[in-house]
């Protein structure tokens, strides 16, 4: 008999996006789910169930414009228009191709040449210029902020007559940024975002989660963690446009925010805004003094310790998501002598 723990059981989840909205809309369609701070005040807020409408939305316009199967390059910060291209790509058939906004003309024009887009998304933050590259100088360019907004009649004719991406077809080609040779496609269907959902989901289980993320939505970490995740555990998010710490750290207070999705860099961030505060306040050794001690001692005592920390910061924040590069473990061990 193996005596290796088991892997928690993965919960059922529908087999589509769409499908998974649905059925949260059903289920807590007033709840709040989604917002957007581009400074230290909230700029927009949603429902589950004005998501809903948003996604409804944003595939008529993407049905309206493309083809089956279709591809478009996508740009812009993190907001309802992105999030709901996700969901509403699955729903219209047809496939994105996210870019980061760090992205080179270059990279982006070879990544052109590989995934023959038919469109353009562009958004707020957006850095790409079409017209400056010959391999996207005639593509039409649709507005990424509007694409939640009310669809024309045609559009929803489009929608109606259309049939929905299946779980195994693809909703987008995510690339690689191309630094060290050629950007290189990935293929992500629903199933796959789904089974990562799930996996998050058997980990940590909903509750009363509310997220701040900071990763863009071409990020396929933020993609599961910050949407996917978001909406079938029924967690409310604040997305975040900017790495100002002081903008990261008033929206985890005012959010009360009980987790957050990051890079390393980000946590670096932060942990070092919560140094320079303590030197500020001449707390500085005091601070260093307490790092030390707290490993030693439990979870529920290094939050005391640190009580006016974590009351800069909410006073919930118990939970980090971190991915995508090398986190150093001198930086992981002082989160987590400060209770999280």
């Amino acid at each position: 008999m193996s005596t290796a723990a088991a892997l928690p059981a993965l919960p059922a989840l529908p087999p589509t996006l769409p499908g998974l909205l649905e059925r949260e809309i059903a289920a807590q369609g007033s709840a709040p789910f989604l917002g957007v701070r581009t400074s230290t005040t909230r700029e927009q807020s949603l429902t589950f169930a004005e998501f809903g409408a948003a996604v409804q939305n944003a595939a008529a316009r993407l049905a309206g414009a493309l083809r089956p199967g279709e591809r478009v390059l996508v740009q812009g910060a993190p907001g309802p228009g992105f999030a709901a291209a996700l969901f509403a790509a699955a729903r219209a058939g047809v496939i994105l191709v996210p870019l980061d906004a760090r992205m080179t003309p270059d990279t982006v024009e070879r990544i052109a040449t590989l995934t023959e887009p038919s469109a353009i998304l562009l958004g707020t933050g957006a850095t790409l210029e079409p017209v400056t590259i010959p391999t996207l100088a005639h593509l039409p360019v649709l507005d990424l902020d509007d694409l939640a907004d009310p669809a024309p009649p045609e559009a929803l004719a489009a929608l109606a007559s259309r049939a929905p991406a299946a779980p195994d077809e693809p909703i987008e080609i995510l690339c690689t940024s191309g630094s060290t040779g050629n950007p290189k496609g990935v293929t992500v269907t629903q199933a796959m975002l789904l089974a990562s959902t799930s996996r998050c989901l058997a980990t940590i289980p909903p509750g009363n989660n509310r997220f701040v993320s900071i990763l863009p939505l071409s990020h396929i970490m933020e993609q599961v963690a910050g949407l996917v995740y978001a909406v079938a555990a029924g967690a409310e998010t604040e997305y975040i446009t900017t790495l100002r710490p002081d903008v990261i750290a008033a929206a985890i207070k005012g959010h009360r925010a009980t987790a957050l999705v990051v890079v390393p860099q980000v946590l670096e961030l932060l942990f070092g805004a919560i140094r320079r505060e303590a030197d500020r306040t001449g707390n500085g050794a005091t601070f260093r003094r307490a790092l030390l001690v707290a490993p030693h001692l439990p979870v529920g005592l290094r939050r005391r310790l640190f009580r006016r920390v974590h009351a800069a910061l909410g006073g919930e924040l118990r939970l980090v998501l971190c991915s995508a590069a090398h986190l150093s473990p001198a930086l992981q061990r002082s989160w987590e002598a400060l209770g999280v």
